[in-house]
């Protein structure tokens, strides 16, 4: 009902989505408003964003906002800000997410994989790789997914807790202000309709 007539061309919506066409500054900003004003606690909203970001460190794309929602909804998070949360993971982050996780697997593996080169150049096959061929691609990807899998459920675990207390506390004092200020627009209404009647 309120789309758009003419839909974007494929391109552009992928080009706006790499670089939107307001900036990332204000994209960035709109998400912030939108998540401090999602209904919940500040825990449910930061636990659900949390969950989000954790997922994004693992190389499972295409499964991540179906593991941050669930993980939101067994800690008791705002799934709707996990879903969010998974945005933290995109073709911009995405490798250096990955190469972080492949090193920390690859060190509690116990052996040396593929250089930095390799390894971007090998998760840049990966998808080409599965659509030609998903049988043969198994045994392509698996060595690059397995470690990368590992090492990222330590840093996932670990960048949960290093956003949940800032968030937190984020949220908890956007909720005040807003608060406050809905408070004092309820006494100002208030107070002009007492003069009205006077």
């Amino acid at each position: 009902m309120f789309g758009r007539r003419r839909r974007r061309p494929v391109h552009l919506r992928v080009s706006n989505f790499l670089w939107p066409r307001s900036g990332w500054r204000r994209a960035v900003t709109y998400i912030a408003h939108r998540v401090a004003r999602l209904p919940g606690s500040p825990y449910s909203i930061a636990s659900g964003l949390s969950c989000g970001v954790a997922v994004s460190f693992t190389p499972l794309f295409g499964l991540h906002s179906a593991m941050s929602i669930f993980l939101a909804w067994i800690i008791g998070g705002n799934v709707l800000a996990a879903f969010i949360g998974t945005t933290v993971g995109n073709p911009w982050t995405f490798p250096f997410m990955w190469l972080a996780s492949y090193r920390v697997g690859e060190w509690l593996l116990g052996f040396d994989g593929l250089s930095a080169t390799e390894l971007m150049r090998a998760f840049g096959h990966i998808g080409e790789t599965v659509w030609h061929d998903p049988v043969a691609a198994v045994a392509d990807v698996w060595p690059i997914v397995w470690p990368t899998l590992v090492g990222g459920i330590p840093i996932g675990i670990a960048s949960w807790f290093a956003t949940f207390y800032p968030l937190r506390r984020i949220v908890a004092r956007y909720q005040q202000i807003r608060a406050k200020k809905r408070q004092a627009a309820r006494k100002r209404v208030a107070a002009s309709g007492s003069m009205v009647e006077k």
